[in-house]
């Protein structure tokens, strides 16, 4: 059902595609939310249902795996990736965050093959391994992290946005800082929509 829900988090594929996923806003909140694949043809299919909130999707630097989480589900995902088809299978979970480990927001993956998730319930940046073992934890002077991506020339500058919010009394409204990454990051991928063939 689309009642309820709102697109969230988007990203292209290292194929070329254009997946984005839902979020459920309804009170309380309900598994409605899904995960859609939009082909360069515009072709929509969706991908994954049962979600809360859809969010943090990247790929690994050979394109063989896509991480994915829901944030209000509180897990993160990897599954195995069919650059031919744009298939996905075998979705295993690789990490449970809680609100204080920083529940999963907005994600990238390094050029070595680790995860990165802002968690904006922590204020923090987690760094995983691909298997989901944290290696690093990174406190913001940000109340809450949303989405991180690599740039700068030589993709070491890690970018982060931050959600508006209110907490101890104190309201701050969304930010966005960069820092220095000690590992390049992976360039983005590009959509090109291809026009339907004329008869």
């Amino acid at each position: 059902s689309w009642f309820g829900n709102r697109l969230n988090d988007g990203k292209v594929s290292p194929d070329g595609r254009f997946w984005v996923g839902s979020m459920n806003e309804s009170s309380p909140r309900q598994p409605a939310a899904a995960l859609y694949r939009i082909d360069p043809d515009g072709h929509v299919r969706r991908m994954l249902s049962g979600l809360y909130t859809s969010n943090g999707l990247a790929w690994s630097p050979d394109g063989r795996h896509m991480y994915h989480s829901d944030s209000r589900g509180e897990m993160l995902w990897v599954f195995e990736y069919e650059v031919a088809t744009g298939t996905i299978s075998g979705g295993k979970v690789i990490a449970k965050l809680t609100d204080s480990d920083g529940r999963p927001d907005g994600g990238a993956v390094d050029a070595e093959g680790c995860y990165w998730s802002a968690g904006p319930s922590a204020g923090v940046i987690n760094r995983f391994s691909a298997e989901g073992l944290l290696l690093e934890r990174y406190v913001t002077p940000i109340a809450a992290p949303s989405m991180i991506c690599f740039g700068g020339d030589d993709l070491r500058t890690i970018f982060v946005t931050s959600l508006s919010v209110e907490r101890g009394g104190r309201r701050e409204a969304g930010r966005l800082i960069s820092f220095e990454a000690p590992v390049s990051g992976l360039p983005g991928n590009r959509f090109r929509l291809r026009e339907a063939a004329s008869a």
